[in-house]
């Protein structure tokens, strides 16, 4: 499926002129870059999803639906009606079908399956960004837009509670499911502190900050902090030590 990235570079734009084409913005693009997105996002098929706009609006329309056995007919059949009238009402349709043999199996999975969504969309959202430092801090950034979308304060709840409790029980099946979205955060510190940093491993330090951030989102949903002043004060502290401030 095409990306807001190949749309760009089909049009010969940045990423920023081409969302802002796409999602209607009322920011002045020129008529002939006007077209030339438009083009591009036809000849690629490129459809903005559900969750991208999510992130960016603030503002949710996806439903999720869990199958326990999508092989029985009439688990089937219920589960093409919930798609046919999710489809009518514009809106996006999770599912997942699977066997697990107990609780944890299934949050493993579930985690695994939204890290990676989770992924794509703050990838998407950093791409935006040309400078490593710039792309960093909108990892951040995009992480607490995440958590502060209507509807997704249960998750990110437990998603907080959980991790602590699997980081004790099953550590590396967790890292597995957290893969994706650890990853990508490894890579981001790796850029933003070459020849920067104290020296530690990027992959240390994105699971430490990592586990900083998640603290954080726990006051967003717990205690209705503000997140932007917490993904602003995040960012600076997680960034001074990333630099190597305070070695020095």
């Amino acid at each position: 499926m095409a990306s807001l990235a190949d749309v760009s570079r089909l049009a010969g734009t940045s990423i920023a002129t081409a969302s802002r084409v796409l999602n209607g913005s009322s920011h002045p693009v020129a008529d002939e870059t006007r077209r030339r997105v438009l083009d591009a996002a036809e000849r690629l098929g490129y459809s903005p999803s559900a969750l991208a706009r999510a992130l960016v609006t603030r503002s949710s329309h996806i439903v999720g639906l869990i199958v326990n056995d999508i092989v029985d007919p009439y688990f089937n059949e219920i589960a093409r009606g919930v798609d046919d009238v999710a489809a009518r009402a514009g809106l996006s349709l999770k599912t997942f079908y699977r066997c697990f043999r107990g609780k944890d199996d299934l949050l493993l999975a579930l985690l695994e399956d939204d890290s990676r969504i989770g992924a794509d969309l703050i990838r998407e959202s950093v791409a935006r960004e040309q400078e490593p430092v710039a792309r960093l801090r909108e990892y951040v950034n995009a992480l607490f837009r995440l958590a502060s979308l209507p509807g997704a304060a249960g998750y990110a709840g437990v998603l907080v509670h959980e991790h602590r409790r699997l980081t004790a029980l099953r550590p590396d099946e967790l890292r597995i499911a957290l893969a994706p979205i650890l990853d990508l955060l490894t890579e981001l510190i790796g850029h933003a502190t070459q020849g920067r940093g104290v020296g530690s491993s990027a992959g240390r330090d994105a699971d430490t900050m990592f586990t900083l951030l998640l603290a954080a989102i726990h006051e967003v949903v717990a205690r209705a902090a503000d997140p932007d002043e917490l993904a602003s004060y995040l960012w600076q502290f997680c960034w001074t030590g990333l630099r190597g401030d305070a070695a020095r």
